[in-house]
């Protein structure tokens, strides 16, 4: 969905958050095989993006000679939310819907831009659409084809961009009445943004006199508390709000009042998507011999009903492959689950159907929400990360806390052979502790940029491991 030269840009961007230590505009170039002048011409584009998210930013070229490390505060994904939120294509999703009389001249006008160049840019966008049924119009500007896939593609692509925190002016506006139907939503669905970007969507697909059609709601049950009192949009759209933010990966945790009730109802009452649970539980229980992968954990158990719900009503493939856009070194499809999960769907009866549509979006939803319970796929995998033993309690605690969350690594003493040291004490660097054997990683505590670097790093090295190990692994 970029063009060209934001590809590149982003492209740089994730080579300079992996490297190391500090290069010259030289070094760097040799090290991606461009010239110099145009490495320097990317990393001063790189530095106008940045200064652009923020006004603050330090500069990232010293003398257009040195880059500078300690600059790079932006993490990958908000830079390439940004990137994407300034995309010609983004922009015409956005006329579309705010728009949606104006023709091409008009659209021209406001991007200030040629008909051939306009052209240029749209053609990515138009084939991402075309396997889907869409097409793009410029006489009025429209997308054209089946409405449930034009209004999934709007709401991934937008939600993609503010989930990077970059902004849609005049996408989402804060109208009253819209701002109480937030706080109703809110119980149920992931996020207040999410939910007033479907609902956003909703109301301005409804103005346009866009119905949506062909879906068949036997499976949206049990049906939400929360009913709005609205004629701005139709019951069905309303529906597709909860359906579209269900979508979202693992939203639901423990302490969701709603989430005993909503799996005790399908338990209770055998529905379609508990049938499938179940039979999915009992297929993974024989093949990692492992017992009840599922059934021991209410929030899985409430976030694959969710995904099925979800997946049936629609009954269309995902625009995006929502499910393998997060940066995770673990989300890397290892082919043992991968596999597992396409056996269970060519061998699993039931007295339903499943569309291949519907086995497409569950495949990929139910792997990212799986990978976390079944250890012995993923537990080689992490990165083993040790605390300088020489460190005070409250280094050890600040790093426990920034670091024991994170899924790509895993956390152990000294002792046991760890990959990496991380240290608060640069001494340690300069003179390390000749009984450990592992490279040490410093990061200053006091300083959120050094902080930042790190879990760059740390996010680099585990996907290295990952790659390293996958190439070696035979299933």
């Amino acid at each position: 969905m970029l063009s060209e030269s934001a590809q590149e840009r982003l492209n740089l961007y994730r080579q300079l958050m992996n490297e190391v230590k500090p290069v010259t505009v030289t070094q760097l170039a040799a090290v991606t095989g461009l010239n110099r002048r145009t490495a320097l011409m990317r990393l001063q584009a790189v530095q106008a993006d940045l200064q652009q998210i923020d006004a603050t930013h330090p500069a990232l070229l010293l003398k257009n000679t040195m880059i500078n490390y300690q600059a790079l505060t932006v993490d990958v994904a908000v830079y390439a939310s940004f990137l994407l939120g300034q995309a010609t294509t983004t922009q015409f999703a956005l006329i579309t819907l705010l728009h949606s009389d104006w023709y091409e001249p008009q659209f021209l006008n406001a991007l200030q831009m040629s008909r051939a160049t306009l052209y240029r840019r749209l053609r990515p966008l138009q084939e991402f659409l075309r396997p889907l049924g869409v097409t793009v119009a410029l006489n009025p500007v429209r997308f054209k084809g089946d409405e449930v896939v034009i209004r999934l593609f709007y709401d991934q692509l937008f939600w993609h961009i503010l989930a990077g925190g970059t902004t849609l002016p005049g996408l989402i506006p804060n109208e009253e009445q819209q701002v109480e139907w937030i706080n109703q939503l809110q119980e149920q669905l992931p996020s207040a943004t999410a939910a007033h970007l479907a609902l956003s969507l909703a109301i301005a697909q409804h103005r346009q006199g866009h119905p949506l059609k062909g879906l068949d709601w036997s499976a949206f049950v049990p049906w939400p508390d929360v009913a709005l009192d609205t004629t701005s949009i139709a019951l069905d759209a309303q529906r597709f709000v909860y359906l579209v933010n269900w979508m979202r990966p693992s939203f639901h945790v423990d302490d969701q009042t709603s989430l005993a009730a909503f799996v005790g109802y399908h338990v209770r009452h055998q529905s379609k998507a508990w049938q499938l649970v179940e039979a999915l539980d009992g297929y993974l229980s024989r093949r990692f011999d492992q017992n009840s992968v599922v059934l021991n954990h209410l929030p899985l158990m409430g976030n694959l009903l969710v995904v099925i719900v979800a997946a049936m009503v629609l009954n269309h493939k995902l625009p995006f492959d929502e499910w393998g856009l997060d940066d995770d070194p673990l989300n890397t499809p290892i082919p043992r689950l991968r596999q597992a999960l396409t056996n269970f769907f060519e061998t699993a009866h039931f007295d339903f159907e499943l569309t291949p549509a519907v086995k497409d979006t569950l495949t990929a939803a139910f792997f990212q929400l799986l990978w976390p319970h079944l250890p012995q796929l993923n537990e080689a995998l992490r990165l083993r990360v040790a605390f300088d033993p020489h460190l005070t309690q409250r280094s050890v605690d600040q790093l426990t806390v920034n670091l024991s969350h994170v899924r790509y690594l895993r956390l152990v003493n000294w002792t046991q052979s760890p990959e990496l040291i991380i240290t608060t004490d640069h001494a340690q660097v300069v003179f390390p502790d000749p009984a450990i054997h592992a490279p040490y990683y410093y990061v200053d505590s006091e300083s959120f940029a050094s902080w930042s670097r790190m879990h760059a790093f740390l996010q680099a090295e585990a996907a290295k491991k990952v790659r390293q190990m996958q190439a070696n692994i035979v299933y």
